[in-house]
């Protein structure tokens, strides 16, 4: 059996009374049951429960079975206990029990209160997470370009590039710029002309000799206008010529066309990841095609990165 003490006996009239009288009490608390009964048949079992003499608690049972005036409870008169067949009962115990089971279930109805709250609040924060998320993804994929997609599916469709093993050898003697053709009247042909849009090696080799980037990547079939000058113009700067035009015609060879400036930027940084004997091997079976020179970071006889 369990039962509670309260804190206020400490400052009741109770406490007030000697020691032995006070372990008597505490002893009565203690043992009886849910209905307040002490099962003691004599004084002096319960003295040795109480582990006092058997004249302390006559005493002490005395002054319970008594009215006391300075009792903080006017029930029963300040009287405590009261002698039944079996014993003694605790006159005030169902009302303190009640107290407590009342005190309890008020602790348990709090606790499921906070609970259901902090649930609640975490429902929401968790729902306002979500929402952000939502938010933040979906403006992201507003950002996709369809460059940047056709970046990706490039990407998808990337090869590996043949090894040198499997490439004609490099020339002996390095590669020679091809002359201009020249008109009757002495004038170069302008790149990209109807003439030229005839025959693509003489479309690449005049924009590659008149320094044109726009019209060496029309004259390779990419696109080229449409508010997309910017993006070729920026996304090949840093890369010679004759580079753009050996990367644009690997990969052709690849039957990887590049169409969009987001295929150039995937194709330029595979190039770059190419050893020298790769790329010189390239430039010996594709760059005669387009009769165009060497590019001058290749021609260098250190391994230099293009």
């Amino acid at each position: 059996m369990y039962n509670k003490l309260f804190a206020k006996i400490l400052v009741s009239s109770i406490w007030l009374e000697p020691y032995p009288t006070r372990i008597v009490w505490t002893t009565l608390l203690a043992s009886m049951d849910e209905e307040g009964m002490v099962t003691a048949a004599t004084v002096e079992n319960l003295a040795g429960l109480a582990r006092v003499t058997i004249d302390e608690c006559i005493e002490a049972v005395k002054k319970f079975e008594k009215p006391d005036k300075n009792s903080s409870d006017p029930e029963n008169k300040g009287r405590r206990i009261e002698r039944v067949p079996g014993g003694w009962l605790v006159l005030n115990a169902v009302k303190y029990r009640n107290l407590v089971t009342r005190a309890i279930a008020q602790e348990g109805s709090r606790e499921r209160v906070r609970k259901f709250r902090e649930r609640k609040k975490a429902e929401k924060l968790a729902a306002a997470n979500v929402t952000a998320s939502n938010g933040l993804v979906t403006a992201s994929n507003g950002l996709v370009t369809s460059s940047e997609a056709v970046s990706e599916t490039e990407s998808r469709r990337e090869v590996t590039p043949p090894s040198p093993s499997s490439l004609p050898p490099a020339p002996a003697q390095p590669l020679r710029p091809a002359t201009a053709t020249t008109q009757a009247n002495g004038q170069v042909d302008k790149p990209l002309s109807r003439k030229a849009k005839g025959n693509e090696s003489i479309a690449v080799k005049l924009a590659v000799q008149s320094g044109d980037l726009l019209g060496l990547i029309q004259a390779f079939g990419a696109k080229v206008g449409e508010n997309r000058d910017f993006e070729w113009k920026r996304d090949c700067e840093g890369a010679t010529f004759g580079t753009i035009a050996l990367v644009f015609a690997w990969r052709r060879h690849q039957r990887i066309p590049i169409r969009e400036p987001s295929g150039w930027r995937n194709a330029y940084a595979t190039w770059r990841e190419l050893d020298r004997n790769t790329h010189l091997h390239f430039a010996a079976l594709l760059l005669p095609e387009y009769g165009l020179m060497l590019p001058d970071e290749l021609n260098k006889t250190a391994a230099v990165p293009v």
